[in-house]
Order: C-alpha cells, then structure tokens, then sequence
C-alpha cells in the first residue's frame, strides 16, 4: 500500500510540473515577439523579465543607416550601443537588458530619411 501512495504521490507531482510548464511555455508564446512592417522590413519587439529584444530584418533593395531606442511609460529612456548598417536581407538585433520598465516603445531612426519609425503607420511609437 505504501508503494502505491509513493507512485501516485510521484505521478501526481510530475503532473503538476508538466502542468507548469505547459502553462509557462505557454505564456512565453504569448509573449513572443510582435512586429509590424515599417521602413522596408519587420520592425520586431519582444519583452522579457530581463529586458527588451528589438531587431529588424531588411526587406529591402538597399543598405540602411539606423539607430533603435527604447522609450517607456515609466519616462525612462535607453539608446543601444550607437547607430547601424543594415543590408539588404539581414537582420540587426539589439537586446536592451534594463530589466522590464512596464509598457514601453520602439522606435528605429532612419539616418538616410530622417524619419522615425515604430508604429504600422510608419510614425511614432510601437507598443508591446
């Protein structure tokens, strides 16, 4: 009888840890990056416990100059490491690990138009 209450016990705790983790993975897709088409690509933005993961892949014919920053409700403000190239067909990346700040914006500069990207409207801010 006891080795019967050890293996329910055991399978009722493998149970519940599968359960978890389904429920964790499950939240993580949720959570999974969102983008939206702006300046000849996928502007994309993720957030993490950590931070924020940005990048965009050039969909392009041409090279790109450009710059990402952060910009959260909280007012606090990040830039990343400096301005970029992209080329055509390649994807730029930048993760902005300032822990997670609540609601806050992407936005990409274009050195060559001069025009902030971040919205579907190609203006402003893109929230996730």
């Amino acid at each position: 009888m006891k080795l019967f209450r050890r293996l329910i016990c055991t399978l009722t705790a493998v149970v519940a840890l599968l359960a978890g983790t389904v429920a964790t993975a499950s939240t993580a897709s949720a959570a999974s990056g969102e983008c939206a088409y702006n300046d000849g690509g996928q502007l994309c933005a993720q957030a993490y416990g950590n931070g924020y993961s940005v990048w965009f892949t050039n969909q392009s014919g041409t090279t790109k100059h450009l710059d990402f920053n952060l910009q959260c409700d909280n007012g606090a403000r990040y830039g990343d490491e400096g301005d970029f190239w992209s080329y055509p067909g390649n994807r730029n990346s930048y993760f902005f690990g300032v822990g997670y700040q609540g609601n806050c914006h992407l936005r990409m500069y274009d050195y060559g138009t001069g025009r902030w990207y971040g919205s579907n409207s190609g203006y402003g801010y893109y929230n996730f």
